[in-house]
């Protein structure tokens, strides 16, 4: 369901450690980072009893984060910007004053997808059926068939027809397969992938709670679209360095042990159709 007290501004430079254990918590100080918080305590009530239902029809292991849509005072650039030009509390590694080393990006690639999509483009990346979507809570599901990043699902398989062979099965595919069963079983609850925007705030509310982002390996980011880079046809994708960067690159989707697609799940009311 859509969120109360959610606004759009900048946000507040000093970032408050939030205890792991309390995930509203960590949520709400995520968002406050981003500028969305208009009501805190009527965030707080509204997050509270859509994680508790979450919770109630999904019993895995999973992080509770915020989707969020991207708009033109909030872009993708933008929402970078603001996680890495906080004051974090608690943080290792940090800059001696209490940054985060920026994001590393790969702008062959993501030079056109940071800066020159527009809203409606960025948007639609974001969103599984390209629907309009509101904020709204989801579980990023953590049993993932790679042991080193849990977000990870479908490790191994390429990632989509292009680099599969005859008659292989896709991580695409996969996906696909498993939203449409999931669905059925949970008719109340969505099953979508893991976009950039939310794979930023997981990152955000990691150095929240000051923590390491279990995500080593690659994270690919499906219905991004390929596009070429150096002659190679490649796809987006996103993961943590050891010095506690976040990273945008790029990879030709080939079979892979250490990427796989993130997925999340959320209460249906979460999009709606445009």
């Amino acid at each position: 369901m859509t969120l109360r007290g959610v606004k759009r501004e900048s946000g507040e430079l000093i970032v408050h450690k939030i205890d792991s254990s309390d995930q509203v918590g960590v949520s709400v100080e995520a968002l406050r980072v981003l500028g969305l918080v208009e009501d805190r305590e009527m965030l707080t009530e509204s997050l509270t009893a859509d994680h508790q239902r979450l919770v109630a029809s999904e019993g895995r292991n999973s992080e509770l984060f915020v989707k969020i849509p991207l708009w033109r005072g909030m872009g993708l650039a933008a929402m970078i910007n603001l996680v890495d030009s906080r004051f974090y509390e608690g943080r290792l590694p940090l800059s001696e004053d209490g940054r985060c080393p920026p994001t590393y990006i790969e702008y062959e690639l993501w030079d056109r997808k940071i800066k020159g999509l527009s809203v409606e483009e960025i948007n639609n990346l974001l969103s599984p059926t390209k629907t309009v979507f509101a904020a709204h809570a989801r579980l990023a599901l953590k049993e993932g068939d790679n042991p080193d990043n849990p977000y990870l699902y479908y490790s191994g398989l390429p990632y989509d027809e292009e680099t599969a062979l005859r008659h292989e099965k896709t991580q695409l595919r996969s996906l696909l397969e498993d939203q449409a069963e999931y669905e059925r079983l949970n008719p109340k609850l969505n099953l979508a992938h893991i976009s950039v925007a939310d794979f930023v705030i997981l990152a955000l509310q990691a150095r929240v709670r000051g923590e390491e982002m279990q995500a080593s390996g690659q994270m690919n980011l499906p219905y991004m679209g390929r596009e070429p880079v150096y002659g190679e046809s490649v796809i987006g994708s996103a993961s943590m360095l050891s010095d506690g960067r976040l990273q945008l690159a790029w990879t030709e989707g080939r079979h892979e042990e250490n990427a796989g697609i993130g997925r999340s799940v959320g209460l249906n009311g979460g999009y709606r159709a445009a």
